[in-house]
């Protein structure tokens, strides 16, 4: 099993940000967590097996990005109780030096990949990489 330390971007972080607050506005403080639990679970498996054959690679541009649904980790979440019934989001991500994971954005299932993966790199040329 190959392991990897992963980081997320301001940009990823605000994404988790706005998605967790409709997400508790929308269904209530139970369903936030269950939805915080599920995506941090999937950024630990992306981070466990960085080759998944679950994780689809794109080129955009001149970068190479992965893409992974969080509802291939809902049978990974401990308490199964927690199940999210549908999740809506992708993890997107890139290899760094060091076995690093980098979580680049969390884009909904209806965006167009390419489109929102250019975005997110103008906001982290705009804004900065680091959080």
């Amino acid at each position: 099993m190959e392991v990897s330390t992963f980081r997320l971007t301001r940009s990823a972080r605000a994404n988790l940000d706005d998605i967790l607050v409709w997400s508790a506005e929308n269904f209530g403080l139970a369903a936030e967590l269950r939805y915080s639990t599920l995506i941090i679970q999937a950024i630990k498996d992306v981070a466990q097996v960085p080759g998944h054959p679950l994780i689809v690679w794109e080129r955009v541009g001149r970068r190479e990005v992965g893409f992974y649904h969080i509802s291939h980790s809902r049978r990974h979440v401990p308490n199964p109780d927690d199940q999210v019934a549908e999740p809506r989001h992708y993890l997107v991500f890139r290899h760094q030096p060091e076995d690093v994971i980098e979580i680049l954005g969390i884009i909904h299932e209806r965006m167009l990949r390419r489109k929102a993966v250019r975005e997110i790199f103008r906001k982290i040329e705009k804004v900065g990489l680091r959080p």
